[in-house]
């Protein structure tokens, strides 16, 4: 029936094939005929006479179809031949064309029926939508156990989708032990204990089908305490889908680490993943550790405890340090024994109340010149400060007091004390022994120079 909205809507489209007339010849023919339901009449006719065309040259034993075009013309399958026109009302042929695809069997051209189609047409829209989700036995995992990862698949869709595939990984920091998949399922995985992708395909699935994954992954034994397992899923098919932004996951797991921390100042604690157990190594006698003091320097092991030395707080810088600003440069300048020096700088923002920001400006290193020189500009309104500490052994001075005589904060934001090659506490600049380590400086002769280098 031709559908409303076209010429001759609601009257039936027959294509006659031919076949059994018993009329005159010729009786090898084929023709196409509207017919009028309600007046049982036929409004239009077709065969190859139209077309100024043998009647016989239009023939076709069986399939076959024809269909009305929105402008009143006409579109012919004549099926046998693979040969599809199209006529206007009064039967001219406006194109036509022949399918060049034949049986490789028999060598037939055979277009069972065939239909014209608007320039937007989509095509015939499949439906499936593929949905993934996922989620950890355990969150948080301790370091060195396994976790397994429980990951759905589902077609939500109205039909099947074609050509399957399934991604995932083994998390960093992890390693794979084993993967359980559905019947029917190809997949490609690393081998035990090893690491890298997984592919998972199947050729078809269903729509409304479940499929149910399980992705077994082993923590290292040494992962961070803190460190988020980041395990990405996701899945496609061939030609698309509804909702195409569920088709992935990602599930993260928080890991519980090993602390090998034994609380001796004079071991060196490791995490060994290999044997997988904490190595506490004792520091050798004399070897550099950290007592925990800020008021001592030079710590080193001595029969399995670590000391240091009582170091005083240097003395703040007097009172001669002076800024001076000159050709795009601010130079600050001070009058104070050698040594190594920390300078910072900060702002101030014109009648706010007075807060400390400063921070280093010899990232370099301490400085051994009593003057530096900074390229900084403040902003309106603002006014920069400058302030130096003395470093003396492993410690640093305070930067003086503000006008209510409290003490102006430190943050220590500098590396502070310079090069010290011994590891002995000294910075090489005043060590009396900089390359042999002595914490005490001890110097009996008094010349200057350590007495473990006073050979």
């Amino acid at each position: 029936m031709i559908p409303d909205g076209l010429p001759g809507a609601g009257n039936i489209l027959i294509f006659d094939n031919g076949m059994g007339r018993d009329w005159v010849a010729p009786r090898n023919f084929s023709k196409v005929v509207e017919l009028d339901p309600l007046t049982n009449t036929l409004p239009f006719q077709y065969d190859a006479r139209n077309s100024g065309l043998p009647q016989w040259s239009f023939f076709a034993t069986f399939v076959s179809s024809a269909q009305r075009m929105p402008n009143g013309n006409t579109y012919i399958d004549e099926g046998p031949q693979g040969r599809m026109f199209e006529i206007d009302p009064g039967g001219q042929i406006v194109w036509e064309y022949i399918s060049p695809y034949t049986n490789p069997a028999n060598a037939s051209r055979l277009v069972y029926r065939s239909y014209k189609m608007p320039l937007d047409w989509a095509g015939p829209q499949f439906a499936p939508d593929l949905v993934v989700s996922g989620v950890a036995d355990q969150n948080p995992a301790a370091a060195g156990s396994v976790v397994s990862y429980v990951i759905d698949l589902r077609n939500d869709g109205t039909d099947p989708a074609v050509d399957v595939t399934l991604d995932m990984a083994t998390p960093a920091g992890t390693s794979f032990q084993s993967l359980s998949i559905p019947p029917g399922w190809n997949c490609t995985t690393p081998p035990a204990n090893g690491t890298g992708s997984i592919d998972c395909t199947i050729s078809s699935l269903d729509a409304a089908a479940l499929e149910n994954f399980v992705l077994n992954v082993k923590v290292d034994f040494c992962a961070s305490d803190g460190a988020v397992l980041v395990n990405p899923v996701s899945a496609s098919s061939l030609g698309g889908e509804v909702t195409p932004a569920d088709n992935s996951t990602t599930i993260n797991v928080n890991v519980t680490g090993i602390n090998c921390n034994d609380g001796l100042a004079c071991t060196t604690d490791t995490c060994d993943s290999v044997i997988e157990q904490c190595v506490n190594t004792p520091i050798v006698e004399g070897g550099a550790c950290s007592d925990g003091d800020p008021t001592t320097c030079g710590d080193v092991c001595k029969g399995g405890l670590c000391a240091g030395t009582p170091a005083p707080e240097p003395l703040a810088i007097d009172h001669s340090v002076r800024v001076d600003r000159s050709g795009g440069l601010t130079t600050v300048s001070w009058n104070d024994p050698l040594g190594d020096y920390n300078l910072y700088v900060g702002s101030i923002e014109v009648g706010a109340a007075v807060t400390y920001n400063h921070g280093c400006l010899n990232t370099g290193g301490p400085l051994t010149l009593m003057n530096a020189a900074d390229t900084l500009i403040p902003a309106p309104g603002e006014v920069l400060y400058y302030a130096v500490t003395r470093l003396e052994r492993c410690r640093e001075s305070s930067i003086g007091n503000d006008s209510a005589n409290a003490q102006r904060p430190t943050f220590f934001t500098c590396p502070n004390g310079g090069p010290d090659a011994d590891g002995d506490g000294w910075p090489d600049t005043i060590d009396n022994c900089a390359g042999i380590s002595n914490p005490g400086q001890e110097d009996a002769d008094g010349n200057g120079i350590g007495d473990v280098c006073d050979f």
